[in-house]
């Protein structure tokens, strides 16, 4: 035994590391939400084909990685933890940038972000379930020893949520509303 923590990549860890296979969904998920936020355009690819074939893939193997992670029975209780914190920042950006980006709700412009906080509110809470379901769904996969089954779970999972996610944020943020006054 030592009296001192044992550094990730030592020969005492048996190869693990721990830390890079917490770390790699959350990573993988922002550097896809950044991408396709935030680029433009890649060569001959516009924005839609970068987000479609760069971001979007990023973003939806970031659960997997994440459900990964607590394949064994030691790492299960952290992954969890990423996972949640993970989730639970992807909704408060997502109630952040829909409350500072939405102009007008219903008929009535917005004056003020709180003006839009009950749809921001939403959008976070199905921002946190499309994430937390994804992960957690790959995390069954990898406790049961199926490794590519997580990351395939986690991801098509998350596409799938996110789908019906962005259908429903659509309907609650611009409903079927005629702004044009009545003859």
């Amino acid at each position: 035994m030592t009296d001192h923590a044992v550094r990730a990549l030592s020969p005492a860890t048996g190869g693990r590391i721990e830390t890079v296979e917490l770390l790699a969904g959350p990573v993988l998920f922002a550097v896809g939400l950044a991408i396709t936020y935030f680029i433009q355009d890649i060569g001959p690819l516009d924005r839609a084909k970068v987000q479609g074939f760069i971001g979007l893939p990023l973003m939806a193997i970031g659960p997997g990685l994440a459900g990964l992670a607590g394949r064994t029975r030691e790492g299960r209780s952290r992954a969890l933890l990423v996972i949640r914190a993970t989730a639970a920042g992807i909704g408060m950006l997502a109630i952040w940038a829909t409350a500072v980006s939405v102009t007008q709700v219903g008929c009535r412009p917005v004056t003020s972000a709180i003006d839009v906080l009950p749809d921001a509110a939403v959008a976070g809470l199905l921002a946190v379930i499309t994430y937390g379901v994804a992960a957690n769904a790959a995390l069954r996969f990898a406790a049961r020893g199926r490794p590519w089954g997580a990351v395939a779970i986690g991801a098509g999972s998350f596409v799938g949520l996110a789908a019906v996610s962005a259908l429903v944020i659509v309907a609650a943020l611009f409903p079927p509303l005629s702004c044009a006054p009545p003859n």
